[in-house]
């Protein structure tokens, strides 16, 4: 648990980014996948995938 933490950890500015310009979740994979950013276990992402890490970050708000 620890690792997928800190991969969407990582990932959270991208995410937030993406998110600020309103980009719809299915958007959100579409640009995550043609920019070649791996999912988790180096493959393509899902809607998913990507709900899973956004539910995550949720858990887990920025301290900063």
């Amino acid at each position: 648990r620890r690792g997928a933490q800190a991969f969407a950890e990582s990932l959270r500015p991208v995410l937030n980014g993406l998110q600020a310009q309103g980009y719809s979740q299915r958007r959100i994979v579409e640009q995550l996948n043609k920019n070649g950013v791996k999912a988790r276990h180096g493959g393509q992402w899902s809607l998913v995938q990507l709900q899973n890490v956004l539910k995550r970050l949720q858990a887990q708000p920025t301290t900063a």
